[in-house]
């Protein structure tokens, strides 16, 4: 058994602006011995420890990680959306914000963070709209380290870039954020 730190949502809050409410979740923290294989070989994200942006990767392929990742496990949040949220232009800029780490040499995730980030549940037709731009997103990025030739990675890399552009459109479109928030 290994002593792995597991990432659990577990309450519900409303937050209000001026065009309305929307529930968030929290995140807990559960740091626990549990034997390797349950939590290495289900569903996960692997999140980067040693970052100063959040850097998370979504797994359903049985892979094993050493050091310096975090594993989130959960079968109350679906893990492609969450993956996605944790990945956006919005999380990483709260998450700085709440965590500044200006010039550290080895800057750190830290578990407490990454619980108080506002995980949104709501609205199904954008939480599934969410996991197939991360889909696809999955999918351009495998194409382009297969890619050979230096113009097909770049047409590659812009189709890359249009989905996260429509990915950060729909998380903030989720939680209900206008144009004056966004920038």
């Amino acid at each position: 058994m290994i002593l792995t730190s597991v990432l659990f949502p577990i309450s519900t809050r409303r937050r209000t602006n001026s065009r309305g409410s929307l529930s968030v979740t929290r995140l807990l923290t559960t740091i626990s011995f549990i034997p390797a294989i349950e939590i290495f070989e289900g569903e996960k994200i692997f999140l980067r420890q040693t970052s100063d942006i959040l850097r998370a990767a979504y797994d359903n392929t049985k892979l094993y990680c050493q050091n310096s990742v975090f594993i989130i496990a959960s079968n109350k949040v679906d893990l492609k959306f969450l993956t996605a949220l944790l990945n956006s232009t919005l999380f990483n800029f709260v998450y700085k914000l709440k965590n500044p780490q200006p010039g550290k040499t080895f800057p750190e995730i830290k578990p407490s963070a990454i619980k108080e980030l506002p995980i949104h549940l709501g609205q199904s037709a954008l939480v599934t709209k969410i996991v197939q731009i991360h889909d696809e997103l999955v999918k351009l990025n495998k194409s382009i380290s297969e890619i050979m030739a230096p113009d097909e990675k770049v047409r590659m890399q812009r189709l890359v870039d249009a989905a996260v552009v429509a990915l950060d459109a729909a998380i903030y479109q989720l939680y209900d954020l206008s144009d004056q928030e966004i920038n």
